[in-house]
């Protein structure tokens, strides 16, 4: 039996030439044996052993004739032989080289470029808080209890907004600030300090500015003490009084 590895493909088997010799094949299958005898000297010269060895003389119908057979192994034998495919050496794989080095460059240039973002992104977000416009906190002036320049609303009304922080409230005594130490104290609605600041000075248009932050108010209305200290050790009271009104945050 011929080698499996001949250039003319696969072998057929002994039975499958067997029945090419008897023609029991179909005419394709037939056809497709031709095609292989005539490039595979081995199946050529087992099909011509089946010739010789149970081919009857007078049986025209069965097999091949010899002049065919004769024809046939002629033909193979002045076939030249295919050339064989030539395959290229396969190529040296390249060194391998270290790739711990590369890849600690490779985590450190990442965390590299995650802090760059980062750093990036906070400065753009304070410059943009800076660019923005901020608006004063909320603002009420008051006068003295039982001063003329009250007016007629009773008690001053200081709105405070859901997103407001810190308030000014405007002190204007009736009498100019003199170069006395003045302390401040923020009375709660129901009574009781809830902030004290000390050694105030007025301003250039004799008020008080008092910054007070919102965390410390109460709904509600508050009392404000001025007090003026002497060399004596007396002191002068000036009370003010203001509501405050704080305003819930909006409903999602």
């Amino acid at each position: 039996m011929p080698s499996s590895s001949d250039p003319a493909g696969p072998h057929p088997s002994a039975e499958r030439i067997a029945a090419y010799h008897e023609r029991r094949l179909a005419p394709g299958e037939a056809e497709e044996m031709r095609a292989h005898l005539a490039a595979c000297p081995g199946c050529t010269a087992e099909l011509l052993a089946f010739a010789e060895c149970f081919d009857e003389p007078e049986d025209s119908a069965s097999g091949l004739s010899a002049a065919e057979m004769d024809a046939a192994w002629r033909r193979q034998r002045e076939r030249p032989a295919p050339a064989l495919p030539v395959r290229p050496a396969p190529a040296a794989p390249p060194p391998r080289r270290s790739t711990r080095g590369s890849r600690g460059l490779t985590v450190f240039l990442g965390l590299a470029a995650s802090l760059f973002a980062a750093l990036s992104l906070v400065q753009w977000q304070m410059i943009s808080r800076l660019r923005e416009p901020r608006a004063n906190p909320p603002l009420v002036n008051l006068a003295p209890v039982g001063s003329l320049r009250r007016g007629t609303e009773d008690v001053s009304v200081l709105e405070v907004p859901p997103a407001a922080r810190r308030v000014w409230v405007i002190l204007d005594p009736v009498a100019e600030p003199n170069d006395a130490a003045y302390d401040a104290e923020l009375v709660a609605p129901g009574g009781g300090r809830l902030l004290l600041l000390e050694d105030l000075r007025g301003s250039e248009k004799g008020n008080f500015r008092l910054d007070l932050p919102v965390s410390l108010l109460r709904e509600g209305e508050h009392r404000i003490l001025l007090r003026t200290r002497r060399g004596d050790g007396r002191a002068e009271v000036t009370e003010f009084k203001v509501r405050v009104h704080l305003s819930p945050p909006p409903v999602p």
